[in-house]
């Protein structure tokens, strides 16, 4: 679906080419965290789990890096757009 009309919000949203565009712009808000080594099998989804459950709403995305077993070329990301703030980014 191609948007029509430019208003000024749309403009300011995406000023981002791509995912590490986006990490950036979430990172300089303060709403991303990043966490090394978390294993794939038993721990991210714990730390997810935890952080959504704590947060009310309101938990930062979170960057797994260095993740054992997992490939390099990918880092996964949870909850990515849990805020309006940052589904306003994506979109």
């Amino acid at each position: 679906m191609a948007r029509t009309g430019g208003d000024a919000a749309s403009k300011q949203r995406m000023q981002y080419r791509g995912l590490r565009g986006w990490l950036e712009q979430v990172d300089k808000m303060g709403e991303l965290r990043k966490v090394d080594g978390a294993h794939w099998d038993v721990e991210m989804g714990a730390i997810t789990h935890m952080l959504t459950e704590k947060s009310r709403g309101s938990a930062p995305a979170l960057l797994f890096d260095s993740v054992p077993g997992w490939s390099m070329s990918c880092a996964p990301i949870t909850p990515a757009c849990r805020t309006s703030s940052r589904c306003r980014r994506a979109s």
